[in-house]
């Protein structure tokens, strides 16, 4: 089968889920991330990281330091980014969640420039 034979097949593949309603649950990695996931109704809290993810999908392809990679995905989750569609509808979000990964970053930066590492205002 060829690449783009492989590729096709993968994206007819379909998704089964559960006959039970299904729930959106919170939960928080080890590094601090924060996913969203559906879990059956009846299942507890506790197993949310085997639901099925909604989102935000991993960033680890973008190359970001680790703690960058996490601030940005916990932004694209508190804005509720989780789908194609709502990042393609709601640009403004995205810009919006890497300006507050790094507001952080470019405050530390100002404060280097302060003489005796005094902060700004002070």
């Amino acid at each position: 089968m060829t690449p783009a034979a492989s590729a096709k097949s993968k994206r007819r593949r379909k998704v089964s889920l559960p006959s039970e309603p299904l729930r959106e649950v919170d939960w928080t990695d080890a590094e601090g991330r924060i996913w969203r996931t559906l879990i059956p109704q009846n299942v507890s809290d506790s197993e949310a990281q085997r639901g099925v993810p909604v989102g935000p999908p991993s960033l680890e392809d973008l190359g970001l330091p680790l703690a960058h990679e996490v601030r940005l995905h916990n932004q694209l989750h508190a804005r509720r980014l989780f789908t194609i569609k709502d990042v393609r509808t709601r640009r403004r979000d995205i810009v919006g969640a890497l300006l507050a990964v790094f507001k952080l970053d470019a405050q530390r930066i100002v404060e280097l420039y302060l003489p005796d590492g005094k902060k700004e205002g002070s």
